[in-house]
């Protein structure tokens, strides 16, 4: 039976303390639910032969449930690092809309707007795709055709990978 961790961020020390009040509570915090088990079960099973030998796998639970929280949660943490190399084109479009938007308004010049605009696809040119670069162009098309989008620009996002 496969354990499964969920990705949710664990506290260290707390689930430390879970483990040694009971046996395994770190280990089943921590999504590990088998070891917590396993690991209940064997303090029970050394606590009927002779009381002191329950505290070895207290002790050992309470250092690896602290060691797999801090594991979870460098997981996560690289996870949330991976995800933000990669380019969210919903949201650079809405930004460029945004701005767009206050452009029209009169709320921005367009000196404002050429500057931020400029800035958002350095920003984006720094990232990789997560989709085919065409359908990434492909979903400019409103923007070129709206002229908010110059050829300049889309020249410059062409280059994204």
């Amino acid at each position: 039976m496969a354990e499964q961790t969920l990705k949710q961020s664990k506290d260290p020390s707390l689930a430390a303390i879970l483990s040694f009040i009971i046996s395994g509570s770190g280990q089943i915090y921590n999504g590990h639910i088998l070891k917590g088990i396993m690991l209940f079960v064997c303090a029970c099973i050394l606590g009927v032969l002779f009381l002191p030998l329950a505290l070895i796998p207290a002790i050992y639970g309470c250092f690896d449930a602290h060691s797999s929280a801090k594991a979870i949660n460098a997981e996560i943490e690289k996870d949330e690092q991976k995800d933000e190399q990669y380019i969210d084109s919903s949201d650079f479009i809405g930004k460029i809309k945004k701005l767009s938007a206050l452009l029209s308004a009169g709320m921005i010049n367009q000196e404002e707007f050429n500057n931020k605009k400029n800035g958002l696809i350095a920003e984006i040119c720094m990232k990789k795709l997560k989709e085919d670069p065409l359908e990434f162009l492909a979903l400019l098309v409103p923007l070129k055709q709206s002229g908010v989008l110059s050829d300049d620009d889309i020249s410059v996002l062409k280059t994204i990978e």
